[in-house]
C-alpha cells in the first residue's frame, strides 16, 4: 500500500494529466502540497509529451 504522500503525488499527477488547474490541490500547505504538485507537473509534463 502507497504512503499518504505517494497518494498525494499519484492523485496529483492525475489531475494534472486531465489537464485540471493546479488550483486543484486540496492541500493547503506542507509535504503533502509539495508532493501534489509534483505529482502535477509530472502529469502535465506527461499530458503534453503525449500530445
Amino acid at each position: 500500500m502507497a504512503n499518504p504522500q505517494e497518494k498525494a503525488w499519484s492523485d496529483g499527477y492525475a489531475v494534472g494529466k486531465k489537464g485540471k488547474p493546479q488550483t486543484m490541490n486540496p492541500f493547503k500547505k506542507g509535504g503533502f502540497m509539495a508532493a501534489w504538485q509534483e505529482g502535477w507537473q509530472a502529469g502535465v509534463k506527461a499530458r503534453d509529451a503525449a500530445q
